[in-house]
């Protein structure tokens, strides 16, 4: 590792720490990497865009939301008949897809 890279036991401590009273990331205890992502993109937002809501943010300034903001269309068309339901637009930082759901 060199001097701008964040050890990973240093990080795995920053999180327990941090996270200690919601009993998340703690040592010990396995965690998700998309969850554990998901919480930084987070955190980052809350610290660079305070004023900006996460599901709404549009600020020049918000890196996390410039680099890695997902303009999400979900709609659902049925197999049988092709009904689709009214198409639903969110943004996300991380976006989780069952397995079942891509096959």
């Amino acid at each position: 590792l060199d001097d701008s890279t964040i050890a990973p036991d240093n990080l795995r401590v920053a999180m327990a720490d941090s996270f200690r009273d919601d009993r998340r990331f703690q040592l010990g205890i396995m965690d998700d990497a998309a969850e554990c992502f998901d919480t930084i993109l987070t955190r980052l937002h809350c610290h660079l865009a305070v004023d900006e809501a996460q599901d709404v943010c549009t600020a020049p300034y918000c890196v996390t939301h410039r680099k890695f903001g997902m303009n999400i269309l979900e709609q659902v068309c049925c197999r049988r008949c092709g009904e689709k339901s009214e198409p639903v637009s969110y943004v996300q930082l991380v976006h989780y897809i069952s397995a079942p759901a891509i096959m």
